[in-house]
């Protein structure tokens, strides 16, 4: 397993285990969690100006906590993998040191792509962690739906499969930041993997637009 050195300010440090701890709540299908991030974080002129009529703090209107509700979640008990909650509190626990498991960069990866798009309006998005991420999953659909709805509700301008983009002149900080973040990172991985493509999006180096110190990473050998 490779291993890499990341030198990073307190500042990248909050975005990542934020987003760490955001992934945690999906993967325990805490949507509420997820929507008040959304709102908390995403650019107010993009929301609904009656969002506060509209959603509550601990409930959503009850057509959707209904559907919440019936999702069957899978038992994990029996996963034959290590089930991605605990590859994030194994992060977690090291993301005081500078030193990662090239597994860990991506799980920091995976974490900081979602936030970053979901603040963007890509809450289809959520479906599609779950999809990927949970063994056994069948209420994608279902999940899918809820977050149609609730993007209904929450973003004034977007259609279902619409979203801002992340150099938006609204896009807040911290999510261009995360995604400059994530390009410094697969770019480092994908300069250290064996035949790998020249035409993929991890060929690249960074756009760096933020002006915010980029993270770095190095390569430092296997394990």
């Amino acid at each position: 397993m490779k291993k890499y050195k990341i030198k990073m300010n307190d500042e990248h440090r909050k975005i990542i285990i934020e987003s760490l701890e955001l992934n945690k709540s999906l993967l325990n299908f805490d949507f509420n969690t997820i929507v008040q991030f959304v709102i908390r974080e995403t650019n107010k002129q993009w929301l609904n100006d009656r969002l506060g009529d509209i959603l509550f703090k601990d409930r959503f209107p009850d057509y959707i906590q209904e559907a919440i509700e019936k999702i069957e979640k899978p038992d994990m008990s029996q996963a034959i993998s290590t089930p991605i909650t605990l590859k994030i509190d194994d992060v977690l626990l090291e993301i005081n040191h500078d030193v990662f498991a090239e597994r860990e960069v991506c799980t920091m990866m995976n974490a900081l792509d979602l936030s970053s798009r979901v603040v963007c309006g890509q809450l289809l998005e959520v479906s599609n962690v779950l999809n990927f991420s949970v063994a056994r999953f069948n209420d994608v659909d279902v999940v899918e739906k809820i977050m149609r709805d609730i993007k209904a509700l929450v973003f004034k301008n977007l259609g279902a499969y619409a979203s801002y983009g992340i150099y938006n002149n609204g896009t807040p900080l911290k999510a261009r930041i995360s995604y400059e973040m994530i390009q410094v990172l697969r770019h480092e991985i994908w300069k250290n993997t064996e035949d790998r493509y020249q035409h993929v999006v991890s060929s690249s180096p960074v756009h760096h637009e933020t002006g915010f110190p980029l993270i770095e990473i190095e390569f430092k050998g296997e394990m």
